[in-house]
């Protein structure tokens, strides 16, 4: 028997994606499709982020016959090949708003602003690699109202930190230690599950405290009797963020973290409370330039790694669950997504990408 229209679709599909060239660093044909969605937009919307993060691969060594090359070798594009096995893949994503690490950086915003774009900010967590990176890129830059900063080609690139990651370090910190954020005030976990449990009581509900929900340490970052729902929304000329912002800036400059035990100041052991400011202040500083320039409205959501970690949930489903893909896997299920990304028409519904 012959293969069934299945099996001819699927190797028809094969077929056409090992025709993409998909290679460590830029790809050009993103890059020139991204300049021809440019091409149709004004200058407000050529404003974007730069997202990027790293994700744990499987070492281990492919060969693709089609293009005569083993991969799983660390591959740094244009810096070159070793002959080190890879066990992570560094992923860089364009968010539009409306050898070191640190050559990466600055050549995909080299390469966007080629193309129209201006790069307002960079977003990543706070993993080591990633702060030693954008430290030294912000190297030589002078003290001024912004926290972090660099330049290339003559703009100004603002780094902001992961705020759901800042949110998970801030907890980490609450698990073992105590924050003092006034004279006489302080933030221990057990003070977190109190107040949770009478407004468990206030509101009738059944629900349980779980230490690891990050949702449950917000108010730490503000007033509690502040309602929320004020801040969900974006940023507007009467929007009442800056005042918040300007006013937690002032407060987290005097946050301090001691040891539960010996009550020891460890405060530079953590760097959560830097990078709340970092992001703030980079925030605050975009802001004022984009409203200068006309814009109305700011969607904070674009400043978030929110979408590239979907990316990242949606390779590891890619065909069987793979949490852990190799090199080979990863490449080809990272293709797919792009490539079906590109594809799909944008509609005008509720669902948020």
């Amino acid at each position: 028997m012959g293969p069934t229209a299945k099996e001819l679709l699927e190797l028809t599909l094969k077929q056409c994606l090992s025709r993409i060239p998909f290679n460590s660093s830029i790809n050009p044909l993103m890059l020139e499709h991204l300049r021809y969605e440019m091409e149709k937009t004004n200058n407000l919307d050529k404003n974007c982020v730069i997202l990027f993060d790293e994700m744990k691969l499987a070492s281990g060594l492919h060969y693709e016959a089609h293009k005569q090359v083993i991969t799983g070798y660390a591959d740094l594009g244009h810096l070159g090949r070793s002959s080190k096995l890879a066990n992570h893949a560094l992923v860089f994503m364009v968010r539009i708003s409306t050898a070191h690490l640190k050559e990466p950086i600055k050549q995909n915003i080299e390469q966007l602003q080629a193309i129209g774009l201006t790069v307002l900010a960079t977003v990543c967590d706070q993993g080591v690699t990633n702060q030693a990176a954008l430290e030294k890129l912000c190297e030589g830059t002078r003290e001024n109202a912004l926290a972090a900063s660099f330049t290339v080609n003559k703009q100004t690139v603002c780094v902001i930190n992961d705020v759901p990651h800042l949110l998970k370090n801030t907890r980490k910190c609450l698990l073992k230690e105590k924050l003092k954020f006034k004279p006489s005030k302080e933030a221990k976990l057990e003070y977190i599950e109190k107040a949770f449990n009478l407004d468990k009581e206030k509101r009738h509900e059944s629900k349980h405290f779980c230490k690891m929900c990050i949702t449950y340490y917000l108010p730490i970052l503000g007033s509690s009797s502040c309602p929320t729902k004020m801040y969900q929304c974006p940023l507007s000329y009467t929007s009442v963020h800056l005042e918040f912002w300007n006013q937690m800036l002032k407060e987290i400059a005097d946050w301090r973290i001691f040891d539960l035990n010996s009550n020891k100041d460890i405060t530079n052991l953590y760097s959560f409370a830097k990078g709340w400011q970092i992001t703030l202040r980079s925030t605050i500083y975009i802001w004022n330039n984009l409203k200068n320039q006309g814009m109305k409205y700011l969607s904070l959501k674009s400043f978030n790694q929110d979408q590239l970690e979907n990316l990242f949930g949606v390779i590891r489903q890619h065909e069987i669950c793979n949490t852990n893909p190799s090199c080979h896997q990863f490449v080809a299920a990272l293709k797919t997504a792009v490539v079906n990304s590109m594809a799909t028409s944008v509609s005008s519904g509720n669902c948020e990408n």
